[in-house]
């Protein structure tokens, strides 16, 4: 799924979020001419040059406050930016941190696939939630 969503995006920039490799190498050839960066938490993340788009983040449980994560990886991605969040029903915790996520006036689209979230950040859509079953 992860390397459908690299390839049909094509994602020149891509963060990941967490400790795992797998999703990077994934995402590698997916995309082999891509930018790779791997963080395994927002706050380690610099203000960067860099303008993201495509954003995955691990899983849910590795991070205490995303909220003002998000809002801080925000100003780090482009106009056209997707996040993919990992593990937003696992807990009622993460649940909660999905559906608030969703509300914020810079997605445009949300796409609920129950193990995946996806974010997207596209200018001048019309706000809209999807539930699909992946």
């Amino acid at each position: 799924m992860l390397c459908k969503i690299a390839s049909y995006f094509t994602s020149n920039e891509i963060l990941v979020v967490g400790n795992s490799k797998n999703a990077a190498s994934l995402l590698s050839l997916a995309r082999p001419n891509s930018s790779v960066r791997v963080v395994e938490d927002f706050c380690e993340m610099q203000t960067s040059k860099q303008q993201f788009d495509l954003v995955y983040v691990e899983n849910l449980n590795t991070n205490n406050n995303l909220v003002a994560l998000f809002e801080k990886t925000l100003q780090t991605t482009n106009k056209n930016c997707v996040f993919i969040f990992e593990g937003i029903y696992t807990n009622t915790a993460n649940t909660k941190v999905w559906k608030h996520l969703i509300t914020f006036k810079e997605v445009s689209v949300s796409i609920d696939g129950f193990y995946l979230g996806l974010v997207f950040l596209k200018k001048g859509q019309e706000k809209q939630h999807f539930t699909l079953r992946l």
